[in-house]
C-alpha cells in the first residue's frame, strides 16, 4: 500500500508541530561555558537571531515549545558515558544548579502549558525521558528541532524523533557545532536519510499563512 506524502506546509501545520530547542545553555552558547560550541562571534549572533526568530514565532503561532536541558549530574552516569565526559573535560561540571548547566539568556520557558521543559542525561532528548509521552498527549505529528550541537545531540535527538516516526525537520541555521564540517556532514546524512533540512525563515513563512485547525478552535 503506497502511502501518500505530505507537503511541508501539512507536515509543519501549527496543529501538529512543536519545536524542540536543544541543550541552549551556557556550558555550550556561552563563550565562557565549559564547551563553547563556536569561536565565531559571527556564526554565534547568527545562531542567537535565528533561535530567537523560531522561538518567538512558535509561540505567536502557538505552537508546543519544549526547551531540553542537558543534566550530568553523577548520579545519572554510567561507567562508559562518564568515559566520554571526561575525554570532552565536562565531568561533573554541567550539574543541576550550576552555571554552566543554566539556560542562556532568555531561551527559556516563559510559562503556559504549551512551553515545557524536558531534563535530559544522554545525547538524545528521547531517551529515558518523558519527551515522547509529552509529544504524543498534544497530538504532536511533526518536530522542528533547533539547538546545540548539530554532530551530537542535535542528531541524536531529531534522528531518534524520526525513529519514533514524527516527520521531523532541523532548522539548519537554528543549530550549530564548533566543526563547520561536521555540521554540514550532519545536516547533509539527515536530509539524504531521516527528514527535512530547511532554512528558519522558510519554516516561519509556513507558519505565518492561514491559521491552523488548532487556532481555529480556539476561536
Amino acid at each position: 500500500m503506497q502511502t501518500p506524502g505530505l507537503s511541508l506546509a501539512e507536515k509543519l501545520d501549527r496543529s501538529h508541530t512543536a519545536v524542540i530547542v536543544v541543550d541552549v545553555q551556557n556550558a555550550w552558547c556561552h563563550p565562557d561555558g565549559v564547551r563553547f560550541v563556536h569561536q565565531s562571534p559571527k556564526v554565534l549572533a547568527s545562531l542567537k537571531n535565528k533561535l530567537r526568530l523560531l522561538v518567538d514565532s512558535a509561540r505567536r503561532g502557538g505552537l508546543l515549545l519544549v526547551f531540553v536541558r542537558m543534566a550530568h549530574d553523577l548520579v545519572y552516569l554510567s561507567p562508559a558515558y562518564a568515559e566520554q565526559l571526561r575525554i570532552q573535560g565536562t565531568y561533573g561540571k554541567i550539574v543541576a544548579g550550576s552555571w554552566d548547566a543554566e539556560y542562556w539568556e532568555d531561551f527559556r520557558p516563559q510559562g503556559g502549558y504549551r512551553e515545557v521543559e524536558v531534563t535530559k542525561h544522554r545525547y538524545s532528548a528521547f531517551n529515558k525521558t518523558n519527551l515522547d509521552l509529552i509529544l504524543s498527549s498534544n497530538g504532536i505529528k511533526t518536530l522542528v528541532v533547533s539547538g546545540v550541537a548539530t554532530g551530537g545531540c542535535v542528531f541524536a535527538t531529531a534522528l531518534e524523533g524520526f525513529l519514533n516516526d514524527y516527520y521531523t525537520v532541523i532548522a539548519a541555521d537554528a543549530v550549530a557545532d564548533r566543526d563547520q564540517t561536521v555540521h554540514d556532514v550532519f545536516l547533509r546524512r539527515f536530509q539524504e536519510s531521516c527528514g527535512d533540512v530547511l532554512p528558519t525563515a522558510e519554516i516561519v513563512k509556513i507558519w505565518s499563512g492561514a491559521p491552523s485547525e488548532l487556532t481555529k478552535t480556539r476561536q
